[in-house]
Formats: C-alpha cells, sequence, structure tokens
C-alpha cells in the first residue's frame, strides 16, 4: 500500500526517452524527453493522444534517474499537458536543483504562474482550428520565458 507522503511525490509517466530537440532555443542538443500522462484538452489535431491515458506512476526520485541515467544536460517535460499533474511543479524545480536546463512544453491552457522561474516555459497558443482556442490563458503570454518570448 502506498502511504500520502508517496503519493504526494509521484507522476503519471507516459514514457520517458532520450532523442534531439526539435524546436525552440535548444533545437538540435540531446534532451530527454518525460511525457506525463494526461490533458484535459482534445485538440482536433493533436498527435500525443496515445499520452491521455496510457502511464506508470513513477515517484520522483525515480524519474530523475531515469532522467540523468541518458548523460545529457536538457531535459523537456511535455504531455499530453503536464501542467495537469499538480506534482509536475515539483519535478521541474528538482530537475532544476539536479543542474539541469529544463524546458516545459504546455497546451498554454493552463497557468504557467507557479512554474520555477528556471524553467524555459514554452505554452502554445491554440488556434481555431484545434477546436480549442476558448481554453486559451491570454495571461500565460506574459509569463513565458525561454526562447519564445
Amino acid at each position: 500500500m502506498i502511504d500520502s507522503a508517496q503519493k504526494s511525490e509521484r507522476l503519471r509517466i507516459n514514457e520517458i526517452f532520450h532523442s534531439l530537440q526539435g524546436e525552440a532555443d535548444a533545437v538540435g542538443y540531446p534532451t530527454v524527453f518525460v511525457r506525463l500522462t494526461g490533458c484535459p484538452l482534445r485538440c482536433q489535431y493533436c498527435d500525443t493522444e496515445y499520452a491521455f491515458h496510457a502511464g506508470d506512476w513513477l515517484g520522483l526520485d525515480s524519474i530523475i534517474d531515469k532522467v540523468r541515467s541518458y548523460g545529457a544536460e536538457h531535459v523537456c517535460v511535455t504531455g499530453g499537458e503536464p501542467l495537469a499533474q499538480p506534482n509536475c511543479l515539483k519535478l521541474l524545480e528538482r530537475l532544476c536543483d539536479a543542474g539541469l536546463q529544463v524546458s516545459l512544453e504546455t497546451s498554454g491552457a493552463l497557468d504557467i504562474g507557479a512554474v520555477d522561474r528556471r524553467v524555459s516555459a514554452r505554452g502554445r497558443r491554440q488556434d481555431p482550428g484545434s477546436n480549442e482556442a476558448a481554453r486559451n490563458r491570454l495571461e500565460n503570454f506574459a509569463l513565458r520565458r525561454g526562447a519564445t518570448n
């Protein structure tokens, strides 16, 4: 049985993998991608529908150990919608504390105000073709940091 302390330090992870970053200021850099499970949006053209439901619960220490095992300096937390899991904020902070260069890819529909200031936060704007444009949080545009400002 999992006690409440253990539950508060875990996330549902769809996948963790190593690849080259294809976007933003870290384009071309070896990057570890941490894809969290779940998303409250249902964009018409979503390319990660497989991340809506599937995934395993992992503790923050296990996630960080797996990320470090790849030896990359860059890590990108993505989804689905990573901020749909409240412990995402703890993960971002812990990854930064571990000395990694951290970026966050988010839909732009959830508040990024509480994201650690060391994280390059990239909120996308949902266009009308997504069928989710009404969920854009316009306040996030002033809060974005990193190469997308």
